[in-house]
């Protein structure tokens, strides 16, 4: 066999290799893919570490983690000394009571009650014998009974004086104030309907279908009109609430699509929500593009000079359109350890190496759970809490993130790019630098698990009702749902909060928005029920 035809045939052996090599690769992308499928249709949704197997493979791979530098790292007095082969477990459930919600709920002793007393008739006061049978008291049996909101017509009569011989008048007693003077709808008929549809998601055509099976003939704009007027009245509170949020030294923010436009033929757009939170309060910013100059504008207008712009940290996600403040002065970015998980731990009950990672990860969320914990227990405010915590930090979860980036290296080239356990290192490798931010301050936060639990109102408005009508009415919508997540974030029901503003805005028009915010009026609101 000639030279050339050899090196002919080896040059065809190394295509076939890396045709059959790529070909694995695809088949173990496509398994994953099915897999996950599968695993999103029929498997627990519950992220909870318990159930993952902690097996030799984890063991050898923590191994390596320098005890003798931190030989208190994982324990809850930091006094516990280096374990002897095993990975330290990772925090469960499985002894802990009971969530204190399971089971039957005590009654509310302070619900408006109504009692209805049942007694016997004549013929059963006397038993089969004849003799008389008397009261000994009335055995009582609590329950929960619901009587719908009904819709009244109200009818205002407001006096006329005038002259009694001519008739004429001279003085007709005026409206008291409200929401929408002189307009179809009441002020309590405009909480209510808000309240219905931003904090509980019952969109406006199933409310609707509501008035009109108790007679109320109303139409679809009036409803639409009064939402319109009702938030232009509360826009200044939303504005408020921005510029305090500005204030803090580290953000929170995200973003959820929602469609524009009316339907009926019609091509509809994309809009979006932009959640932005910090630790008491949450803003909702509605915009027609999901660009970061969304963001940009929000945080650093043009219309503002630089020294009234915010400059902090910013807690996102990996969307694109952040990236352009990498390296942006006025900030820094910091990364989500939730969403790190979450990607490996998709593949935890599956691949050892992905189950080291999860567990890893843990161990960085328990220190912070001891920091909670020491905290509540010793009493400290604040200013104490986060000036230990950023110790602790630093001595011991910066040796934890070492050690993933150790292994990350290890791990990334001998891993299957695409599979499941190869994207998540992938993802994990880039955003090391905004993993570690959290680090430098013991104020900050390690995930965007706030914002995301301050955007799932509107994502569960967003399966009830199909789109928002208008740019303006998306406008609408993010002034109550600003409103309504303060509300939940300052634990005071909503509907007493707006019952409340409107109330104060009659009394006092000019009373500055500041003093309206539901952080402001916390003290005088019935508070939230904790369970919603």
């Amino acid at each position: 066999m000639s030279v050339i035809r050899l090196n002919e045939l080896q040059e065809e052996n190394r295509q076939l290799r890396d045709e059959n090599n790529q070909l694995k690769s695809s088949l173990a992308y496509l398994d994953e893919q099915v897999n996950t499928l599968k695993r999103m249709m029929f498997g627990r949704s519950a992220e909870r570490s318990k159930s993952v197997p902690l097996v030799m493979q984890q063991q050898s791979l923590w191994a390596s983690l320098p005890w003798e530098q931190a030989p208190e790292l994982f324990a809850g007095d930091h006094k516990a000394q280096k374990p002897e082969g095993v990975l330290p477990a990772a925090p469960t459930t499985a002894n802990q009571p009971a969530h204190p919600g399971h089971g039957r709920r005590r009654i509310n002793p302070d619900i408006e009650t109504v009692t209805i007393r049942i007694t016997a008739p004549e013929e059963l006061r006397r038993d089969d014998e004849g003799n008389e049978l008397v009261t000994l008291g009335f055995e009582e049996t609590r329950q929960y009974d619901l009587q719908p909101p009904k819709v009244q017509l109200k009818i205002t009569q407001r006096e006329v004086l005038g002259y009694k011989d001519s008739r004429d008048a001279a003085y007709t007693t005026p409206m008291p104030p409200s929401i929408v003077p002189r307009g179809l709808l009441t002020d309590r008929f405009l909480i209510n309907m808000v309240v219905e549809k931003f904090f509980k998601g019952m969109p406006l055509y199933r409310q609707l279908q509501d008035f009109k099976a108790q007679g109320a003939d109303i139409a679809k704009q009036t409803l639409s009109d009064g939402v319109k007027q009702f938030a232009a009245r509360l826009a200044g509170i939303k504005h408020v609430i921005l510029m305090q949020i500005l204030q803090s030294s580290f953000l929170h923010v995200d973003e959820t699509r929602i469609l524009q436009g009316q339907g009926k033929g019609a091509a509809y757009k994309t809009g979006f929500f932009w959640p932005v939170r910090d630790a008491q309060q949450c803003y909702v910013h509605y915009g027609p593009s999901r660009s970061g100059d969304e963001i940009e504008n929000l945080l650093w207008p043009k219309d503002r000079p630089p020294g009234e712009w915010w400059y902090g940290y910013l807690m996102v996600d990996d969307f694109g359109g952040y990236h352009r403040f990498k390296k942006d002065v006025r900030m820094k970015l910091m990364a989500c350890w939730s969403h790190v998980r979450r990607k490996f731990f998709a593949w935890a009950d599956k691949d050892p190496i992905a189950a080291w990672f999860v567990a890893a990860i843990d161990r960085l969320y328990a220190l912070e759970g001891e920091c909670r914990e020491r905290a509540a227990t010793e009493g400290w405010d604040s200013a104490m809490y986060h000036a230990y915590r950023r110790e602790v930090r630093q001595r011991h979860a910066a040796l934890i993130i070492d050690q993933i980036e150790t292994e990350t290296e290890k791990h990334f080239a001998a891993v299957l790019p695409e599979s499941g356990t190869g994207r998540a290192l992938r993802y994990l490798r880039k955003l090391l630098p905004q993993l570690r931010a959290y680090l430098e301050n013991g104020e900050l936060p390690m995930d965007n698990n706030p914002v995301e639990r301050s955007i799932r109102p509107i994502t569960i408005g967003r399966k009830n009702f199909y789109a928002v009508g208008s740019e303006d009415a998306g406008e609408w919508a993010a002034v109550f749902y600003t409103l309504m997540e303060c509300c939940r974030l300052a634990e005071v029901d909503p509907r007493s909060y707006l019952e409340l503003v409107v109330q104060e805005m009659h009394a006092d028009p000019v009373k500055s928005p500041a003093q309206l915010t539901p952080l402001s009026l916390r003290a005088r609101l019935r508070p939230l029920a904790t369970n919603l």
